[in-house]
């Protein structure tokens, strides 16, 4: 850790406490089960160990704020992660390195921009044009169809995805333009 006060500060809170206590429950020095975390160490090649590296530390705070769960200080750590990971980081130095590399980020963006592009990023999932793409995926790939009753169970349990990501770009910018 740098002992910058401001290190972990994010939409006016200080969340370094929940950070601390967060980064020693999914980093301990002995985790060799995890896959993820395995291939972000062994990748040699810097874009795919910071697909790997991210996607490991995105699956340790995500589940948390699914839908209407977590508390606020995991909300706001997810849009930290969630925005960082969307930059598509290079390299892997682990997970302490990663978070820290995930928060200056969002200081360099702003926490206005990261709150825009969580927001733009749940408007394009949800376009006709990304459901167009998707059904003519599976149909390139012969995959079935859902019934009808398992395409409004998935749509729905994908909905609390995109409410997620929609109640981080509130944490960050509550004078943004989403509405539930």
């Amino acid at each position: 850790m740098t002992g910058d006060e401001t290190q972990f500060v994010v939409a006016g809170k200080d969340i370094g406490p929940f950070v601390l206590r967060w980064l020693a429950e999914v980093d301990p020095l002995d985790n060799t089960s995890d896959s993820l975390l395995q291939h972000a160490v062994q990748e040699r090649d810097p874009r795919q160990q910071g697909f790997y590296g991210s996607a490991y530390v995105m699956s340790k705070i995500a589940p948390r704020v699914w839908g209407d769960q977590g508390t606020d200080d995991e909300l706001l750590m997810f849009a930290v992660i969630a925005t960082y990971k969307r930059s598509k980081p290079h390299g892997w130095e682990g997970v302490r390195a990663h978070t820290e590399q995930a928060f200056a980020y969002m200081r360099k963006v702003g926490e206005v921009e990261a709150a825009r592009r969580l927001r733009a990023e749940v408007a394009k999932e949800a376009s006709d044009e990304a459901v167009s793409a998707q059904k003519a995926f599976h149909q390139r790939m012969d995959i079935s169809p859902l019934s009808p009753m398992a395409q409004a169970a998935h749509d729905q349990e994908m909905a609390q995805g995109s409410h997620r990501d929609l109640r981080a770009a509130d944490a960050l910018d509550p004078r943004g333009t989403t509405a539930f």
